[in-house]
């Protein structure tokens, strides 16, 4: 058989953090070797981890004093270049009102 065929077996479940949407695939010989209650349990245990990977998410990392540093640089140069467009529009304006800066 030049093409192995494999079974996919959809997941739709809907939890109190949402939808949860995923598939087991199996080959021929895997389905049907499986019960409808053993199929039910890997489907259970697939969205008990997903829910448990919600639940039990890791802390996130603290930023290091350089990330910091360089989001706050980051933020600065904006700035500049916010206050930069604010000037040449308050010179645009002066402008249209015929008093030139």
């Amino acid at each position: 058989m030049p093409y192995p065929i494999r079974i996919q077996v959809l997941i739709k479940e809907n939890t109190k953090y949402g939808e949860y949407n995923d598939a087991l695939y199996f080959t021929q010989d895997e389905y049907y070797s499986l019960t409808e209650d053993d199929i039910t349990k890997q489907i259970f245990q697939r969205v008990f981890n997903w829910a448990d990977s919600i639940e039990n998410a890791p802390e996130p990392v603290p930023p290091t004093k350089e990330e910091l540093i360089a989001q706050q640089q980051s933020l600065l140069e904006q700035k500049a270049q916010i206050e930069a467009q604010v000037a040449e529009l308050d010179s645009r304006i002066a402008e249209k009102n015929g008093n030139v800066r």
